[in-house]
Formats: C-alpha cells, sequence, structure tokens
C-alpha cells in the first residue's frame, strides 16, 4: 500500500470530503500527503470552502492515517484508490473509468478477474425500495 492510500483513507474519515476535493486538493497542492500537513489558509489557497477547511483543522488532530490502515488490514479490508492503476490491477478498470467512481473503495477478500463485470450496490446507507428493485434484477444476469 502506497502512501496516497492512508492519506486519501485519512481524508474519507472526515465528512464532506469525497473525490472531488481529493482530487482539488492533489491538483492544487500534489499528493494528498503534502495535503495532510498543509495549514488552513493553505488549504483556503488550494481552493477548499470555508466549512471544508474548518472539518480537515478539526478532524486531523483525531485522525492518525497510519492507525487508519492498521484497523482495515486487521479487519481483513483493503484499501483501494483509483490511482491504484491497472498495472497493480487493484482498483477495478470499469470503476475507474466511470463518471463518479469513489475516491475510495473498500474491499473484504479479492477482487478476482472474473470480478471485472460484477454489479454492486455502493455508496448507500439507506438504499431505497427501486434501488433495491433493481438490485435484485441484476442478481439473474
Amino acid at each position: 500500500m502506497n502512501d496516497e492510500t492512508k492519506y486519501a483513507v485519512a481524508f474519507h474519515r472526515i465528512p464532506g470530503i469525497g473525490r472531488v476535493r481529493c482530487n482539488l486538493m492533489r491538483e492544487r497542492l500534489g499528493l494528498l500527503g503534502a495535503a495532510w500537513g498543509v495549514s488552513a489558509s493553505g488549504l483556503r489557497d488550494a481552493g477548499l470552502d470555508s466549512k471544508t477547511v474548518s472539518a480537515i483543522v478539526e478532524a486531523r488532530p483525531g485522525i492518525s492515517p497510519d492507525e487508519e490502515i492498521a484497523n482495515l488490514e486487521r479487519a481483513g479490508i483493503t484499501a483501494l484508490i483509483p490511482d491504484d492503476g491497472p498495472d497493480n490491477g487493484a482498483y477495478p478498470n470499469l470503476l475507474r473509468e466511470s463518471y463518479d467512481p469513489p475516491a475510495v473503495l473498500y474491499v473484504r477478500g479479492s477482487l478476482l478477474e472474473e470480478d471485472e463485470a460484477a454489479v454492486t450496490v455502493m455508496g448507500t446507507r439507506r438504499v431505497t425500495s427501486y434501488g433495491r428493485e433493481v438490485t435484485i434484477r441484476w442478481q439473474g444476469i
């Protein structure tokens, strides 16, 4: 696992930080590891709004990127980010190419080659009846 992954996981723990804001920080500040240590004014200069800057500054002292990864490993979970390129085969290619790929994909177990065309429901805690129905229909394919 690379440093970029552990900082993506750490930023992912902060409400309001997802793919778009992580990409903005990468664009303006370089790697997320560098962004993790940037001051509030540096985060504002990078284009983050005041609410997001406050959330980051307040949350950072309570989050250890190394500890986050250790906790995931103890639970048998691997964190993958879109930067995990096709050369290492980690982050699913089709998901990376989608309109809005998740900033961090948490995987328990292994992704196999035959999983490339798999369908999954992601990013919801309160699934709608429509979402449940569509998922059940897709299971038969």
